[in-house]
C-alpha cells in the first residue's frame, strides 16, 4: 500500500481521536519525501531517528542566520570572534528542539495508539504494493 493510501486510512480511522493531517504529513516531512527519501511519517518513527530529523530541520534555518550574521561583521575581530560561540548556541537549541519535538512527536503517537508502520493487518486492503516501505 503506497503512503498516501495509508495516510487517508489513518485519517478515517484515528480522526474522532484528534490525528490531523500536519500530523501524518508535516512540511518537511513532505519536502524530504519530493526529494525521494523514504523516511517514515514522524507519528511511526523511533526517537533516535525522528530527532536526528528534527534537529537538522531547526539546524538549517539557524546555521543561515548565524552565516548572515557572521559575514556581516567579519571586519570587526570583536564580533568575528563571538560568531564562534553564536555557532555552539545554534549548535545547542537544534538539539534541544529537535529532541523536544521528537519527544512530543512520540508521546502524540502513543496517545493515539496508532498500529505500526508495517502492520499488514491494519493496513490490508486491495493494493498491496509496499515496494516504497519496505524499511
Amino acid at each position: 500500500m503506497k503512503r498516501e493510501a495509508k495516510f487517508a486510512l489513518l485519517l478515517s480511522r484515528f480522526r474522532n481521536r484528534g490525528l490531523k493531517q500536519n500530523e501524518l504529513s508535516p512540511p518537511f516531512f513532505l519536502l524530504l519525501w519530493r526529494l525521494g527519501f523514504s523516511v517514515r511519517p514522524p507519528l511511526f518513527m523511533s526517537l533516535v531517528p525522528l530527532c536526528i530529523i528534527q534537529t537538522i530541520y531547526f539546524l538549517i534555518p539557524f546555521v543561515t542566520i548565524a552565516l548572515g550574521l557572521s559575514l556581516a561583521v567579519r571586519d570587526n575581530p570583536v564580533l568575528a570572534a563571538r560568531t564562534c560561540t553564536l555557532f555552539a548556541q545554534v549548535l545547542g537549541a537544534s538539539v534541544g528542539l529537535g529532541v523536544w519535538t521528537a519527544v512530543g512527536s512520540r508521546r502524540r503517537a502513543r496517545h493515539l495508539g496508532l498500529p505500526l508502520w508495517d502492520d499488514q493487518e491494519f493496513f490490508r486492503q486491495t493494493d498491496t504494493n509496499d515496494s516504497e516501505w519496505s524499511i
